[in-house]
């Protein structure tokens, strides 16, 4: 499914209530995204992208909420790049699908960092296990080219 223009047309603040109810959606159903969005933190997200990254061949800039150029732009890219891979298509769908007004505590609060690493993990086997961080990349393509796209969010 095509879930281009409708990501496209959100408003800011829509984009970023649907990739809360995304984060919160993987949290609540899936054991590996639970394990790496509740077990770490903004640290802990930096550390995940750096190491794909490194893994990569790529440096990373300084990767900070309050270092995003495009806050609303760079939640609307990583909507996109959720709905293009085939594993989270139907989590973006059930994040997009619901109009209703939804009370829910924020995953994080580095939510675009957070996003990344989702649609990250996706490319590159992510464990948060014990307190420790592990990283491997899989498909070095497709994973330079998607962190090339974040990277650009990144002032």
């Amino acid at each position: 499914m095509d879930f281009t223009g409708k990501i496209v047309g959100l408003s800011d603040e829509d984009a970023e209530t649907a990739l809360n109810r995304l984060l919160v959606g993987l949290d609540i159903t899936s054991p590996k995204f639970h394990s790496l969005l509740a077990d770490s933190n903004a640290s802990d997200l930096e550390n995940v992208i750096k190491s794909v990254a490194l893994q990569i061949g790529e440096s990373a800039p300084i990767l900070s909420e309050t270092q995003i150029k495009d806050r609303g732009g760079a939640i609307r890219q990583v909507l996109l790049e959720a709905s293009n891979n085939a594993s989270l298509e139907s989590n973006i769908h059930g994040a997009l699908a619901s109009n209703r007004k939804t009370l829910f505590d924020p995953i994080t609060g580095a939510l675009v960092l957070a996003g990344i690493v989702v649609v990250l993990s996706t490319e590159a086997e992510v464990d948060y296990t014990e307190g420790k961080l592990h990283v491997h990349v899989h498909r070095k393509a497709s994973t330079e080219a998607l962190i090339k796209k974040f990277f650009a969010f990144f002032k």
